[in-house]
C-alpha cells in the first residue's frame, strides 16, 4: 500500500512540475498579461520605452529561463516585482509570450494545440 501511495505522489509531482513550464500555448494569455503590466514600459512590441527592449535575440540569449522568471517575479533595479501581482502560471505565460518573438497564436493563424 506505501509503494502505491508514493507511485501516485511521484506521477503527481512530475504532473505539477511539467504544468508549471512555459508553455507556448499560452501566448494568448501572455499577450493578454504582457498588454496589461508589461507594455507601459516595454513597449507594446517590447521595443522598449523606459524597460529594456526584450524583443531582440540579445535579450532571449542573455538570461536564462530561470533568471527570466527571478526578474519578472522580484523584480531588478526600476522593474517592480511581479511575484505578488501575478500567478506563477501568469509569469509563465507571459514569459512564454515573450520568448516566443511576441506572437499571438490567433493573430498568426494557427490555433494552440
Amino acid at each position: 500500500m506505501v509503494r502505491g501511495s508514493v507511485a501516485v505522489a511521484v506521477a503527481a509531482a512530475a504532473v505539477l512540475l511539467t504544468a508549471c513550464a512555459p508553455d507556448p500555448s499560452d501566448a494568448v494569455t501572455g499577450a493578454e498579461i504582457f498588454a496589461a503590466n508589461c507594455a507601459s514600459c516595454h513597449g507594446p512590441d517590447g521595443g522598449g520605452n523606459i524597460g529594456l527592449p526584450l524583443n531582440d535575440s540579445a535579450f532571449a540569449t542573455k538570461y536564462s529561463l530561470g533568471e527570466i522568471t527571478a526578474i519578472v517575479t522580484n523584480g531588478v533595479l526600476t522593474m517592480p516585482a511581479y511575484g505578488t501581482k501575478l500567478s506563477a502560471a501568469q509569469i509563465d505565460a507571459v514569459i512564454a509570450y515573450i520568448l516566443g518573438g511576441f506572437v499571438d497564436p490567433a493573430a498568426a493563424g494557427t490555433t494552440a494545440p
